[in-house]
């Protein structure tokens, strides 16, 4: 049974909502105005919230937002009832930290399907949340911590090893709904045999096996982080995507001698220890080699805009050398800033690994190592015949180390990351021109103006066809059926806690962002209305919540209360540009000027 706060002025709305949340078996905790749920939240931590975003006191749009500075505030659920329900209306209430947004009259179906799915959502979330709070030991050994990365089908926590005094490790579990028997048994052979590979280019697995109905793994922890995390910020020179390559190329030769298939090389799931780059994430998607073939019904969960042209066409052909293809592409987008074959549509990424090669990093920055360049070209061979194995890549290595120390530091110019994403279908004709001229030419002269003329007529009109009826659509389809786009987070105004920079910031979780100027954490901005001295309110962090819920109340408030004068009630939050034009208590804007506001 769930807890859900349902806020709204109309009596008549709180006891129809509250009928429904009762019917899903869930508890309702009913209110009339912002503040009474807000302080409800507090005291109960629910796990979902319904408000109505026009109450008096405080409407749903600031308890949102104060909702959200929370720690236990920051993944739950919250629907914003609406009786306005205009685009402005909805970009508003996501623009405060809301999930979702519902406008009155309300369709039950539309509400129960809306908190069936949160709550699912929710409880994953929750579950995982109570291990790092309580500080759950597994095994009487392993301590968690906090979280280090939260994905689609797994959790993976630091942890303290017990038995050995400073050691921290991974734990990584996967989702509850993850656990069917297929995949269960894949994940634990894989793990048995992914334990026995020693190589320092490779994270190595500690313990495996199943907790509280969860398969999980315990492996070493890599301080630096992963590579994705770095490549969003720059690109490497030269020396640096050497060492990269280097590391890989031996991790790679580990798992070829083992007969071992990663199949989800990718900068994620690469990972930094000390000045060493090591592979990680083995579990539901690489495989252990029994045979010469892997099986076509074998389920991959790789990375498309990663994988090899043999995973998408014929995955019984995959052999070690559809990681070396991987690592190609990862240490060409550490170099470039860009990944060629990336796409939001997954049809245009196949289409790419199959039939588009790249062009050379050295027609980037001719003063690039043309030997590396040249690696990385028959890394990303398209056949797998033909493409290099880590073994023989290996031997390349010293004269390509060689070359490049003479300019160590080459870097292509960072705004290559915008033109390199730019029309590659161009690249693609342009690249098959230059493999195969013979055949445009004689295209060339077969034929004639004429019938070129003709040709261009026709496709003119027929473009012009095309045009006319998708524009209609785009306008059918922004009038009828587009939605507002989602911004995740709410927008609220921050200050640094050392250098005191203050600004608007969108954020899902304080605590996952720092100060632009120095780099330290940041908290909400608040003003002592009795003092007027502006300070930073830094939330409680999962490790610094107390179990105690009078503990907790007390703690929160101190860190509320100003600096100076010790004031608490007197204090507000910093409005931002947008809230200030509204006013304190704005109206919700209508639907349109003559409209009239639906009567809760």
């Amino acid at each position: 049974m769930s807890k859900i706060i349902i806020a709204d002025d109309n009596r008549a709305v709180v006891m129809y909502l509250a009928e429904m949340v009762k019917r899903l078996g869930h508890e309702p905790i009913q209110c009339s105005n912002g503040k009474e749920a807000l302080n409800k939240f507090i005291e109960e931590r629910a796990d979902l919230l319904l408000l109505d975003n026009s109450m008096p006191v405080m409407d749903g749009l600031q308890v949102c937002r104060e909702v959200r500075k929370l720690p236990e505030g920051v993944h739950v659920p919250i629907i914003i009832v609406s009786g306005y329900n205009s685009e402005s209306n909805i970009m508003e209430g996501l623009d405060a930290g809301a999930s979702d947004y519902l406008a009155k009259p309300i369709v039950e179906a539309h509400l129960i399907a809306k908190v069936k799915t949160y709550l699912k959502t929710h409880s994953l979330f929750k579950n995982d949340f109570d291990l790092v709070k309580q500080h759950v030991v597994l095994f009487n050994r392993y301590e968690i911590k906090r979280f280090v990365g939260y994905g689609s089908h797994s959790v993976v926590f630091l942890a303290s090893d017990k038995e050995i005094e400073g050691k921290m490790v991974a734990v990584k579990l996967l989702h509850e709904n993850a656990v069917i028997n297929e995949i269960a048994q894949a994940f634990i052979e894989n793990a048995r045999q992914f334990s026995k590979l020693e190589s320092e280019n490779i994270i190595r697995i500690l313990d495996f096996g199943e907790f509280t109905g969860r398969l999980y793994l315990i492996q070493e922890f890599a301080e630096g982080g992963d590579l994705a995390n770095i490549l969003k910020y720059r690109n490497f020179d030269q020396m640096e995507a050497f060492k990269l390559a280097s590391d890989l190329i031996q991790a790679l030769k580990c798992l070829s001698a083992a007969n071992v298939i990663h199949l989800d090389i990718k900068p994620e799931n690469i990972m930094v220890s000390g000045e060493n780059y090591k592979l990680g994430d083995f579990g539901i998607n690489a495989m252990v080699k029994k045979t010469g073939t892997v099986p076509i019904n074998h389920t991959i969960w790789g990375t498309m805009a990663y994988s090899s042209p043999e995973v998408i066409e014929s995955p019984a052909s995959i052999t070690h050398k559809s990681d070396v293809y991987s690592l190609g592409i990862v240490l060409y987008q550490s170099l470039t800033g860009d990944n060629p074959f990336e796409s939001d549509k997954p049809a245009v990424i196949m289409a790419r690994q199959i039939n588009f090669t790249p062009p050379a990093v050295t027609d980037h920055h001719r003063e690039f190592s043309k030997s590396f360049s040249s690696l990385i070209q028959q890394m990303l061979n398209k056949d797998p015949e033909k493409r290099l194995s880590a073994a023989e890549l290996e031997k390349l290595l010293p004269p390509i180390l060689k070359e490049i120390s003479a300019t160590p530091e080459t870097k292509i110019p960072s705004d290559f990351k915008k033109e390199a994403g730019a029309d590659k279908n161009k690249q693609v004709v342009q690249e098959q021109k230059a493999a195969n001229p013979s055949r445009f030419s004689f295209l060339k002269k077969a034929v004639s103006a004429q019938k070129l003329a003709s040709a261009a007529t026709v496709l003119l009109a027929f473009c012009i066809s095309v045009g006319v009826g998708f524009a209609a659509y785009k306008v059918f389809n922004h009038f009828i059926f587009k939605g507002p786009t989602v911004l995740v987070g709410a927008v609220n105004v921050t200050m640094c806690s050392k250098c005191g920079l203050i600004e608007e910031r969108r954020s899902q979780d304080i605590k996952d962002i720092k100060c632009g100027k120095c780099g330290e954490r940041l908290g909400y901005a608040r003003t002592c209305n009795k003092c007027g001295r502006t300070y930073p309110y830094i939330p409680l962090t999962i490790e610094e919540l107390p179990k105690n819920k009078a503990e907790y109340a007390k703690m929160n408030a101190e860190r509320q209360q100003c600096p100076i004068c010790k004031s608490q009630s007197t204090t507000s939050s910093v409005l931002t540009e947008k809230q200030k034009e509204q006013g304190p208590n704005p109206v919700p804007k209508a639907a349109s000027p003559t409209a009239k506001p639906v009567k809760k």
